[in-house]
């Protein structure tokens, strides 16, 4: 008993207090760091002529192709101007933008419709990129409830702005008019997933590609046996603009069906 009420004494004296305060205030820091930086897993990666900081967790786990719910969803980790080091985030682009932000593109002069002569796209597959997926639910107030977060292998998409315009390539912060083709046995190109649906909200961002700019966003992995032909075709009013072919794999069931 006496020495419990030495301890509460001693720690009530206005001397030692803020030393301890001090002491649990640097002990959460410390422990706040070390939660981050074991559970986020940094890599950093060189291809041709950029560098990439992933901060999404690497993983060998590829995702299961279903057609019903195949969503052409590329979200965007980063847009500004070119870099040899680019670092993407935890997390996506912020899909919201304030008034000023925005309202910067809204007079240009400069603004145009991507085509072949102003936009070039292109899917490196020497990367090795993390992906993390929600899966859940919208409730009727168009609120995303997630019911779990499990992370993919992804390859980069570089978007690149070669003119002297200003162009949108989507809303929010994924790429929109964007999908998937496979090449058929029958020399055929058919769309392997459903263009994005997007929903109108206030302030939501214009994903704009200024002047010799770049985007830069992630595709998910499919799982499978059978390694077929790839590219990405962006379609917006009369403009198609389609990515380099790549080679990728997908599941022998889904090779059966298209190629019927």
């Amino acid at each position: 008993m006496k020495l419990s009420l030495i301890i509460h004494s001693e720690l009530s004296s206005p001397k030692i207090a803020p030393t301890i305060y001090l002491a649990s205030f640097l002990l959460c820091l410390v422990s706040g760091l070390l939660f981050y930086f074991t559970s986020t897993q940094v890599t950093i990666q060189q291809s041709n002529n950029h560098t990439l900081i992933d901060s999404t967790n690497q993983t060998n786990h590829l995702f299961t192709y279903t057609s019903a719910k195949a969503m052409a969803y590329y979200p965007v980790f980063y847009i500004g101007i070119r870099s040899d080091t680019l670092n993407l985030p935890h997390n996506p682009v912020s899909g919201f933008a304030s008034w000023n932000e925005q309202s910067k593109y809204e007079k240009s002069s400069y603004w145009s419709f991507a085509d072949t002569t102003k936009m070039q796209i292109k899917v490196d597959t020497t990367f090795d990129l993390g992906y993390k997926k929600y899966f859940g639910e919208y409730t009727e107030n168009g609120v995303f409830i997630t019911d779990s977060i499990c992370n993919y292998k992804a390859f980069p998409i570089f978007i690149y702005n070669t003119s002297d315009s200003i162009f949108s390539v989507g809303i929010r912060n994924a790429v929109g008019n964007l999908v998937r083709e496979i090449y058929t046995l029958s020399g055929q190109w058919v769309p392997l997933e459903k263009p994005i649906d997007y929903f109108c909200a206030t302030y939501s961002r214009d994903l704009v590609i200024e002047p010799n700019n770049i985007l830069v966003a992630k595709l998910l992995r499919y799982e499978g046996e059978v390694k077929a032909l790839f590219r990405l075709k962006y379609m917006y009013h009369q403009s198609i603009v389609y990515s380099n072919t790549f080679e990728d794999y997908v599941d022998s069931i889904t090779w059966r069906q298209i190629n019927q």
